[in-house]
């Protein structure tokens, strides 16, 4: 589960930064800090009853995610080979809001540390889509991912692509997570490698913590 101020580009000190070839470390830092400078900035020229009138709330599209908000505990399942039994495993997971209730943070753990994940997700209103950032202890890669939610299956349907851990290669993902009762979800990975065929490669079973 989202993600303006910058220096003239014919400054010295630009050229400093281009020397450096710091550009793109400190190009992406001001982007980020410009953007958050820009929305404290709009706030801060309102009146407070005018800035809390216009944050944005959470919708209808939030109370779909709010089925995960808890603690649960998990049973995993990963598929190296698709033709041979999975690998099972023991973990918990976290998931708590934030920033007014408009995104959801996810904290993933095994109990023997050998694993931990960290998400945040969210309805991203101009994409018109539920929006998922990753990252973990297994790869330095960022994996985002767009989805959408079927209201006769109840389930959310995440796309994305990522790097195959045995290839390198990028891979189309699909995930899925369907909701039996307000006590259970059922998290399933599948990948796509170029060429291939897709294949489940990864299942959570959830049961909220008591």
């Amino acid at each position: 589960m989202d993600r303006s101020c910058a220096a003239d580009p014919g400054s010295a000190d630009q050229n400093i930064i281009m020397k450096n070839g710091n550009t793109l470390l400190i190009a992406a830092a001001a982007l980020a800090l410009g953007g958050a400078g820009y929305a404290l900035g709009s706030i801060s020229n309102q009146e407070p009853q005018d800035a809390a009138s216009a944050a944005p709330k959470p919708g209808a599209e939030h109370e779909i995610l709010r089925k995960d908000a808890g603690n649960w505990n998990a049973n995993v399942k990963i598929w190296m080979d698709p033709n041979a039994p999975p690998m099972e495993m023991p973990a918990t997971e976290s998931n708590h809001w934030t920033c007014n209730d408009l995104w959801m943070v996810t904290e993933f753990n095994t109990p023997d540390g050998s694993f931990s994940g960290r998400g945040i997700g969210g309805w991203d209103s101009e994409k018109k889509r539920y929006v998922s950032a990753w990252v973990d202890s297994s790869s330095m890669h960022l994996t985002t991912m767009v989805g959408t939610y079927d209201k006769n299956t109840k389930i959310i349907t995440f796309t994305g692509e990522a790097p195959d851990p045995a290839t390198g290669k990028m891979t189309k993902i699909r995930a899925t997570t369907e909701y039996p009762d307000a006590n259970k979800r059922r998290y399933t990975h599948y990948t796509t490698p170029a060429g291939g065929v897709e294949t489940k490669s990864l299942e959570i079973t959830y049961t909220r913590a008591q």
